[in-house]
């Protein structure tokens, strides 16, 4: 039989780190911990899938240790790491509406590194800064990181018709970020 392939989840957020907040008092953190728990309940339900949550509570949890996490439980084996989370307009009447997909990759739009630096900061994270390592390092990362982004792309456009056919908002798209 084929290995079971890896989905590990990620509610965004969490602790001390609430995310966005509504006018109702609704923190992202518990929206997104809602949707990473039934997403793991569906995906659990099939034997195809192994699924690794980041958090199961309100517990923070530091950027640098949910990817360490995901990395350790992938290991060598195929596998997906999703992100939840469920942004809003900072200005209140803003009719920024709807549902968008992101995946890992730099920024190509203002929206795409806006959205970066909002999720970003609270965990002290600069999304462009680039870490020290040599020539040859940089160049099998950045060769690795080009088919990881081609298949994430392709992910990120599958999962982004999905929820059009059930989300009311506006189909915002595929978006790329840090």
């Amino acid at each position: 039989p084929a290995a079971r392939r890896v989905v590990v989840i990620d509610a965004g957020h969490g602790g001390e780190d609430p995310g966005t907040v509504s006018r109702s008092g609704i923190r992202e953190k518990n929206v997104a911990l809602g949707v990473a728990r039934a997403m793991a309940a569906e995906l659990r339900k099939s034997d195809e899938f192994e699924v690794v949550t980041i958090r199961d509570g309100d517990a923070f949890v530091p950027l640098w240790d949910r990817g360490a996490r995901a990395t350790t439980a992938k290991g060598e084996r195929h596998g997906v790491f999703v992100s939840i989370h469920a942004n809003s307009a900072a200005v209140r009447g803003s009719p920024a509406r709807g549902f968008e997909t992101y995946f890992l990759s730099e920024a190509r739009t203002e929206h795409e590194r806006r959205v970066a630096a909002i999720e970003n900061a609270p965990l002290g994270v600069d999304a462009t800064q680039e870490g020290p390592a040599g020539d040859l390092d940089f160049i099998l990362r950045e060769l690795k990181n080009l088919d990881q982004q081609h298949w994430s792309s392709l992910l990120a456009e599958m999962v982004q018709q999905e929820v059009a056919r059930v989300h009311p908002g506006p189909d915002r798209g595929v978006k790329q970020a840090p």
